[in-house]
């Protein structure tokens, strides 16, 4: 363009022949721009993949892992986590996770009735029983069997050994020739005395796969 105007006389006149409007105005430059800042031609980002949350959550856990020598029936609302080496059953009651219910089966008798509801009444913060006090605690039915079944009520010392007040637990201990069945639902009080029918429910639900009803 410089080159062209350096061309041109002072008498020489040129002479417009076009006109265009512009439509768009792109603003000022800033230093250091691109082109695609200068002239608007920055394509659009690829939208973004759309994030599946249920892959967040945890896998689906069976009732029973296969193979199980016992099976149960998970009840409505409650979660199923994953089993342990000790624990056949591991389950969040309401799925509050202040609370857990266990089932573990030991071979042999499993230590005893009374020596295990003594270790229990322990994590309560509770004195021991004696032979006739465990003799008295009532029983239910459980695998065609009859089975102690209990509530403790008190201050828990879980793992970190720090106790929690207003604290309840059910249990149930069944000594059998295949080995001794233990259940233990431990949580607040509260949810506890709430979920205390389930809990029994949950019980009477266990079961040896294959066995005659």
């Amino acid at each position: 363009l410089l080159l062209s105007l350096a061309a041109c006389g002072p008498g020489d006149n040129v002479e417009i022949e076009k006109q265009r409007d512009v439509t768009r105005s792109y603003g000022r430059a800033e230093v250091g721009a691109t082109s695609e800042d200068r002239f608007g031609e920055r394509k659009a980002a690829p939208p973004a993949a759309e994030h599946n949350h249920a892959e967040d959550a945890a896998p689906e856990t069976p009732a029973a892992p296969s193979g199980a020598p016992m099976a149960w029936d998970v009840p409505e609302g409650w979660l199923s986590k994953a089993p342990t080496s000790m624990r056949l059953a591991n389950l969040v009651p309401a799925g509050n996770p202040n609370a857990e219910c266990t089932l573990t089966l030991l071979g042999g008798s499993g230590g005893g009735e009374l020596s295990n509801v003594n270790r229990w009444r322990a994590q309560m913060s509770l004195a021991p029983i004696d032979q006739a006090a465990m003799d008295a605690i009532p029983k239910m039915p459980v695998l065609g069997s009859e089975a102690p079944f209990f509530q403790l009520d008190g201050a828990y010392s879980g793992m970190d050994g720090e106790p929690r007040a207003n604290w309840s637990m059910l249990g149930l201990i069944l000594i059998r020739d295949a080995g001794t069945v233990f259940v233990k639902m431990n949580g607040p009080t509260d949810l506890v005395n709430a979920e205390r029918a389930i809990f029994l429910a949950f019980c009477s639900s266990l079961r040896v796969p294959g066995a005659a009803s």
